[in-house]
C-alpha cells in the first residue's frame, strides 16, 4: 500500500468533509459498482486529479472496502447489492473529485487494514476508532466526532442524569 495514495485520499476526504458533499442537484455520488458517477456527483477537480498516482487514473477506479452492515455509515440499498451510507457517499464524492469511481467489496472491519496492506483495497468506507496500532498501519482521517449527550430543558434536567435515562421515553430527533 502506498502511503502517498492514502495521504491523498485522506486529504480529499477532509476537503469534502469541510466543504460539503454536494456539487450538483443532490443525486447519488456513485453507483457503487465502479460505473460513471450519477447526476449530482462531484465534478473532477483538475488540481486534485494532478496529485493522483497514474496507476489509479489508468484504472479509472479505486478498490474500496467496507462493512456494509453498519448503517447509517455503510449499508446496502434495498436491492441488497448497491452500497450506500454516509461514509460510502463521502468516499465516492472524494473519488469523483479525482475523476474516479469506487469498486466496493464487503469486508469485516478487522480485515480492512490487512486488505490495504495486501493491496486489495486502497480506501475504507468504514468508521473506525483510531488508535496507535491503526495509525501505524494506515493513514486515517476523522470526519466526525461521536459522543453521547442529552439536551433537555432546564426544568427537566434532573430527570435525565445519564444517557440510559431516555430509555422508554418518546423523543424527537
Amino acid at each position: 500500500m502506498n502511503r502517498l495514495t492514502l495521504s491523498i485520499a485522506a486529504l480529499l476526504a477532509a476537503a469534502v468533509a469541510v466543504t460539503g458533499c454536494s456539487s450538483g442537484s443532490g443525486g447519488k455520488p456513485g453507483s457503487g459498482s465502479g460505473s460513471a458517477p450519477a447526476t449530482g456527483a462531484a465534478q473532477v477537480d483538475q488540481t486534485i486529479r494532478a496529485m493522483v498516482p497514474q496507476q489509479f487514473i489508468d484504472a479509472g477506479y479505486l478498490d474500496g472496502g467496507a462493512n456494509f452492515q453498519a448503517p447509517p455509515l455503510a449499508m446496502y440499498e434495498a436491492d441488497g447489492k448497491t452500497p450506500t451510507g454516509a461514509m460510502v457517499t463521502l468516499v465516492e464524492h472524494a473519488a469523483g473529485l479525482m475523476g474516479l469511481t469506487v469498486k466496493w467489496q464487503q469486508l469485516a472491519f478487522a480485515d480492512q487494514v490487512p486488505a490495504m496492506q495486501a493491496g486489495k483495497i486502497v480506501v475504507s468506507g468504514s468508521a473506525s476508532a483510531a488508535n496507535a496500532a491503526s495509525f501505524a498501519a494506515s493513514n486515517e482521517i476523522g470526519v466526525f466526532y461521536n459522543n453521547e449527550s442529552i439536551l433537555v430543558p432546564v426544568d427537566k434536567a434532573s430527570s435525565y442524569n445519564e444517557t440510559n435515562d431516555v430509555c422508554g421515553k418518546n423523543l424527537a430527533v
